[in-house]
């Protein structure tokens, strides 16, 4: 049994509108096809286009607005040191500057900043800032639910009782969440600047929440800059003291010195005259030693009868 073959050739057709086959006179093209069926169809298009835009209209303004505020930091080349008297530091070399620029970001987005800024002002209690009530989606979906367990369906699982809120640094970890999630640090290729974003429902709130987290950030870099020179200031107190007591020492132990062998302290006005007059009683020692010498000679020629 030989199978036949059989040739298939594609016979392009149209349909009009009123489903009757129309056979053109030559090869239809793929824009002469798209126009027909646009021309044909147009009403069935120009329905969905409306629906759709209708649709992302209702979307638009059902849409919760968000407004996002931004703060720029600038972070400075400054390493912190605690250094002796006599030790010199030298600068920070590339990779150091670097990682401290790190250091510094990953501050700006720790949770214990993000806990200070919430309790500086007041997020957790802030009605802008709690979780914004369910829109018409939620209802709805709230609506259905509610209508497949009124025609029998299995009821959803009733929700589990939260016992004490977990906090952070005295804060609620809700909060917390909350606030990173509309919180984004940025920073700037090739500089040291960082971008601060706050995101929030109300646009005076996204300032002041972008505002008060860099100056938290600026507050918290300087305290710990005054700590680390209070820290200095500790070591060079130490240091003067020492040498106050030594100093205190060495004085006593010079008194004891000068009472032992008899040298008298004096200051500047007492010492130029105590000066001035040991130099006048060395003058009359020395005359009173050279008139000695000389009537010494005189009595040994008295004596020798040297008459002349």
């Amino acid at each position: 049994m030989i199978a036949q073959r059989q040739s298939i050739t594609h016979d392009p057709r149209l349909l009009s509108w009123d489903g009757t086959e129309a056979r053109p006179d030559g090869p239809v093209s793929q824009v002469r096809a798209v126009g027909h069926v646009l021309t044909t169809r147009w009403r069935l298009i120009a329905a969905f286009v409306v629906a759709g835009v209708a649709g992302m209209a209702v979307v638009t303004l059902l849409t919760e607005r968000r407004y996002t505020a931004t703060a720029v930091v600038h972070i400075e080349n400054d390493m912190p040191h605690v250094t002796k008297i006599d030790q010199v530091v030298a600068a920070p070399s590339y990779l150091e500057s670097v990682e401290y620029f790190q250091d510094q970001v990953s501050l700006l987005k720790s949770r214990t900043l993000m806990a200070a800024v919430i309790r500086n002002l007041d997020l957790k209690d802030d009605p802008r800032f709690l979780p914004a009530p369910p829109g018409i989606a939620a209802r709805a979906s709230r609506a259905l639910m509610g209508a497949i367990v009124r025609l029998g369906g299995t009821p959803p699982p009733p929700p589990e009782r939260a016992g004490a809120e977990a906090t952070e640094n005295g804060v609620p970890t809700s909060a917390i969440d909350r606030y990173a999630v509309n919180l984004e640090v940025k920073p700037i290729a090739n500089s040291r600047l960082v971008q601060v974003h706050a995101t929030a429902r109300d646009p005076d709130l996204a300032q002041a929440i972008a505002n008060a987290h860099a100056n938290e950030y600026i507050r918290r870099t300087l305290q710990a800059k005054f700590e680390l020179t209070g820290e200095a200031r500790k070591y060079l107190d130490r240091e003067i003291e020492r040498v106050r007591q030594e100093a205190d020492t060495s004085e006593a132990t010079l008194d004891r010195f000068r009472r032992e062998h008899g040298i008298v302290a004096a200051d500047d006005a007492q010492g130029n005259a105590v000066v001035e007059r040991l130099q006048d009683l060395s003058r009359r020692l020395t005359n009173a030693q050279a008139q000695r010498i000389e009537f010494e000679a005189q009595h040994s020629l008295v004596q020798n009868r040297d008459f002349e």
